[in-house]
């Protein structure tokens, strides 16, 4: 290992393609947090957006925001749930009828 890290840091061309791979994955990992930035901004203005559409009140306290999302996220995980449930759940076999052509 220390004889690879030695010849990376020794010869110019090595150290160069090095530091362009590191420079790529730094790149990388921003892109994909503003993109993560991006998609949580989104979420938030489409939920003010229906809050307001649907003439509920849109939460002015940060502390009232929180308690909102968490309800409605229990609320979806119970509705997700109740989905599996019925996935799981044996349904009766439709037997197809077949002309005798």
């Amino acid at each position: 290992m220390s004889e690879t890290l030695q010849t990376i840091l020794n010869n110019p061309i090595y150290l160069g393609i090095a530091a362009l791979l590191v420079l790529l994955v730094v790149l990388a990992l921003a892109l994909k947090f503003l993109k993560l930035a991006l998609l949580a901004a989104l979420v938030l203005v489409c939920y003010f957006a229906v809050m307001h559409f649907t003439g509920q009140e849109v939460p002015r306290e940060l502390s009232r925001l929180e308690q909102g999302l968490k309800t409605k996220a229990v609320e979806a995980g119970k509705a997700v749930s109740i989905g599996v449930k019925e996935l799981g759940r044996p349904r009766p076999v439709e037997r197809l009828k077949h002309s005798g052509k």
